[in-house]
């Protein structure tokens, strides 16, 4: 155990997937500070939905914490637990990204016909899965409009809509490398924006906005999507790499669906 003047906390997640090692936001009920350089950061991952399907697909987890005392808190309050470090190096081994395991080659490989694949984008999780018919392919970190929780009533409010989609076009894009545009409105859209004017939700005057899609983020500026912010107008934002994968291995016949 590292003595208060030594300020050191080391914390590693790892959750097992039943294919490969990939990580998992925390809610902050379960890790809500990590300590770092002698200063707390305050951790913000999105909440995980336990009833939905991708998360029934993850197995168990296994949270490797070892802590030292940090000299800007109270060292009693920091809990001693004893670190394998054979486990550790064994799983940090496992966690090395596979630079082979890409959607692209996922879909040559196994020659899948773009029209059987599906996305679906689960915004409490900020995540965007990639199906081949009922098998989940990969995950991608995301983000979404500064409103990331609620569904789209109307244009301006940040929200990202949520239904289910087709794309309407993709595009190499000067600001965010690639862009792949959804038919948002399309007619469920426009009904559900209807019933909301008709019902007061929404001003009569408002308008239903567009220009939709999926992107990547300015360059060298990932972090947006490790750190969770949700900084577009409504689209989904991805990491550059990701975009990349995503925009080489799907087509327009893709179908996209959005659930809260």
């Amino acid at each position: 155990m590292a003595t208060t003047s030594e300020a050191v906390a080391k914390i590693r997640c790892i959750t097992i997937n039943r294919e490969k090692w990939m990580p998992v936001p925390w809610d902050r009920e379960n890790l809500r500070y990590v300590l770092n350089f002698r200063h707390y950061y305050e951790y913000k991952p999105c909440k995980m939905n336990p009833m939905n399907p991708v998360n029934r697909m993850i197995g168990t987890g296994i949270l490797v914490l070892s802590f030292c005392a940090c000299s800007q808190g109270n060292p009693d309050s920091i809990p001693e637990v004893e670190e394998d470090t054979a486990a550790i190096e064994t799983t940090n081994e496992r966690r090395i990204p596979d630079p082979d395991y890409t959607l692209k080659n996922l879909v040559i490989q196994n020659r899948y016909s773009k029209d059987n694949l599906r996305i679906l984008i689960d915004k409490s999780e900020c995540s965007l899965n990639v199906f081949h018919k009922d098998s989940l392919l990969i995950t991608y970190p995301c983000v979404f409009g500064f409103n990331p929780v609620d569904d789209k009533h109307q244009e301006g409010d940040g929200c990202t809509p949520e239904g289910a989609f087709k794309i309407r076009s993709m595009y190499a894009h000067s600001s965010w490398s690639y862009f792949i545009w959804i038919d948002y409105p399309n007619q469920e859209s426009r009904r559900r924006f209807k019933a909301r004017q008709a019902d007061g939700t929404i001003e009569s005057s408002a308008t239903i906005g567009g220009e939709i899609g999926i992107h990547g983020v300015p360059e060298g500026a990932d972090e947006l999507v490790d750190d969770r912010i949700h900084w577009t107008l409504g689209c989904i934002s991805l990491k550059t790499a990701h975009i990349k994968d995503l925009y080489k291995s799907i087509g327009t016949t893709t179908l996209v669906e959005i659930v809260p």
